[in-house]
């Protein structure tokens, strides 16, 4: 029995989660059993859709290079990455000068096997062949190697994906996406997809405005399928997220939309870079690109932004592994994707019930904020009527940034006029959106404002 998520990531990670393939299919299965609710997807294997081919299912069974004296350089027993994943079957005696064309690695991690994908794209045309840490590659002997690589390649089997719906009021969607593949790896996909089905099951139980789907793609080639055997959800479907690189320890980044207008793009700003002050958002694939161009496209014109940590030093190694994976690290992630939907949720248009401007500092209203009573806000019953919107993280940046409120109490008093919505008034005065709900809820509960929804998607 699993207890966390990041027990279900420690199971399935050293699966060989190939585009198409059995032990694909059984990580996606333990990821239903851990999510229950989650639906499957098969499409057949082969289809064609806009000149992409759905890869074939592909198994290999055993995998073996070994040296002039006997000695086993690479195994598929030992680490998956150690075959071209989609090698064809080859067996034979070939010399070293004909064998190097068929080894992969990675100089600048001498000691890391790395992963070679390309197939997976070219799987008509496939490469056999082993991936080396440099440093063996750099010491192999002269003479007859002995290869031996027994695999198949169906295209009648089917490629399975996963996603995971939390059905709101509305029908209008918000999709967050990972990709699943990458045999032997955590954080370059496994962990942004279980980050997305983590947010959804954090929010089956709470009754929302919007929808909200997971998706656990086979990378770019899975979106494509996606989206054109799913033509319903693909109308339903307003915006997105790709979640990237979850576990490492490094700065969380926003990478907007194409356009970068989308309500998403605006609202990972406020949580992450409240002040404006921190070099945190990045144009649409600026230092890394997955599935969001699948999305953001000509013709299906979904917006879609990547929430990532940067930089990221193992891509496509062995050393992306449980020992370089934060729990503290993705649980941050996970939160802060939480703090963007209580945004869309949230977000509405305070509209004065007065003229002029009220003392907020009256008794009957005791609404002034200062420095001095900021710290008592916690205690207060607002928390308990309007939940945990002022969170530890808000009333920290608040005391941090007391000459804010001044200015927050006065733009607020002013923008209340029905034409601007709360995240409008944070993005004018530099407030994290929890705080500024919290404060004009007490505004609402004094009778000074009236709120009216408003509609992002």
């Amino acid at each position: 029995m699993l207890s966390t998520y990041h027990d279900l990531i420690k199971k399935i990670a050293n699966y060989d989660r190939c585009h198409a393939g059995p032990e694909m299919e059984a990580a996606y299965d333990e990821v239903i059993k851990f999510y229950p609710g989650a639906r499957k997807i098969q499409y057949p294997c082969g289809q064609k859709i806009f000149h992409w081919e759905l890869p074939p299912y592909w198994s290999c069974e055993v995998a073996e290079l070994i040296d002039p004296n006997g000695k086993l350089i690479a195994s598929k027993k030992q680490s998956n990455l150690s075959v071209f994943s989609y090698s064809p079957s080859f067996s034979g005696k070939i010399t070293l000068e004909d064998l190097r064309p068929h080894l992969f690695t990675n100089p600048k991690k001498p000691k890391s096997i790395p992963f070679h994908f390309r197939n997976q794209y070219r799987h008509r045309n496939p490469e056999w062949g082993f991936c080396l840490p440099h440093e063996i590659y750099e010491n192999l002997i002269p003479g007859e190697y002995t290869v031996n690589i027994q695999s198949k390649l169906d295209y009648q089997g089917k490629m399975t994906q996963v996603d995971f719906l939390k059905e709101g009021k509305s029908k209008k969607e918000i999709i967050f996406v990972g990709h699943f593949d990458h045999p032997n790896q955590i954080n370059d996909g496994l962990s942004g997809c279980i980050a997305a089905f983590e947010v959804i099951n954090r929010l089956k139980n709470r009754e929302t405005k919007y929808s909200y789907r997971a998706f656990a793609s086979v990378e770019i080639v899975g979106s494509v399928a996606y989206l054109n055997n799913e033509p319903g959800f693909a109308e339903n479907i307003k915006a997105g997220t790709f979640l990237a690189l979850c576990g490492i320890n490094e700065q969380l980044i926003y990478q907007s939309s194409f356009y970068h207008q989308n309500i998403l793009d605006r609202a990972y700003a406020n949580v992450i870079n409240t002040r404006g002050n921190k070099d945190v958002i990045f144009s649409h694939r600026e230092k890394i690109g997955n599935d969001e161009n699948v999305f953001d496209s000509v013709g299906y014109e979904i917006p879609m932004g990547t929430f990532l940590r940067w930089p990221f030093e193992n891509y496509h190694t062995s050393d992306d592994n449980f020992e370089n994976y934060s729990k503290e690290a993705i649980e941050e992630l996970i939160e802060r994707t939480l703090q963007v939907v209580d945004i869309l949720e949230n977000d509405c248009i305070p509209v004065a019930n007065f003229k002029g401007i009220p003392s907020l500092a009256s008794p009957e209203i005791d609404l002034y904020l200062s420095p001095t009573n900021i710290s008592q806000t916690r205690n207060t019953t607002a928390i308990e009527k309007f939940g945990d919107k002022l969170s530890k993280e808000d009333c920290d940046y608040i005391q941090g940034e007391t000459d804010l409120l001044y200015h927050f109490m006065r733009i607020t008093l002013r923008m209340i006029d029905g034409k601007h919505s709360v995240l409008d008034i944070c993005e004018e005065t530099k407030m994290p959106f929890g705080f500024a709900f919290w404060y004009i809820k007490q505004l609402e509960t004094k009778g000074l404002v009236s709120l009216k929804e408003v509609e992002h998607l």
